[in-house]
């Protein structure tokens, strides 16, 4: 990838965030802030919230949402306590289900977007599974599965997964408190780490690329 194909992809990334930014901003002070509200209002049960939280990422649903509202449902500590304990409940069911029921349908979606498993070296599998995680690109729930079925052992796939994902959710959760308390000037400010933690990224995974074997 050229210079300009990694200014442009992160220009995108930038314009991304900030219209999503605007959008929320929107959406709280517009029309639609009523169904913002109930969505985070305190009386909404917690408990009906956290089961969905555990079930609706496994099969496809944008995580991005929840990590969104648990900020602006929850203190910040609760909020990530449920996030990280969740996150670890998504790998424990991935794994099993990856590699028995649903790998079937797992293969055929891989097909259908012309994704090819990840073929990570008996030894030295660590840091390429961590690379892969990190990198942005495919959903929570296809990332899981797609490490599941590389190959590497439960345990590695476990702390990997749950660690790399959690980390990266992080953001998320500040942000959302930020929208719940209105903070919008935190909110911009979260917008401007996450976009520089995607640039270290993007460094990082491009190094490693061009690292000499």
């Amino acid at each position: 990838m050229n210079a300009f194909a990694r200014i442009g992809r992160g220009a995108l990334i930038v314009v991304i965030l900030l219209a999503a930014a605007g959008l929320v901003y929107v959406a709280i002070e517009g029309r639609i802030g009523g169904l913002w509200s109930d969505l985070i209002d305190e009386e909404t049960h917690a408990a009906t919230f956290i089961i969905l939280f555990l079930i609706l990422p496994v099969v496809g649903f944008p995580i991005s949402v929840f990590l969104i509202l648990l900020g602006a449902k929850f203190d910040p500590g609760p909020a990530l306590l449920i996030m990280f304990s969740a996150m670890a409940v998504h790998q424990a069911i991935t794994f099993p289900a990856g590699n028995t029921l649903l790998r079937p349908l797992i293969e055929k979606v891989l097909t259908r977007r012309n994704v090819s498993l990840p073929q990570f070296p008996k030894k030295g599998f660590i840091w390429p599974s961590i690379v892969f995680m990190a990198v942005p690109g495919l959903s929570y729930t296809l990332k899981n599965y797609i490490l599941s079925l590389s190959g590497i052992p439960f345990g590695h796939f476990f702390l990997i997964a749950w660690l790399v994902q959690a980390m990266m959710g992080i953001p998320l959760v500040l942000a959302g408190e930020a929208v719940g308390a209105r903070h919008f000037r935190l909110l911009m400010i979260i917008l401007f780490i996450m976009v520089m933690i995607y640039a270290v990224r993007f460094w990082i995974i491009r190094r490693h690329k061009h690292k000499p074997e």
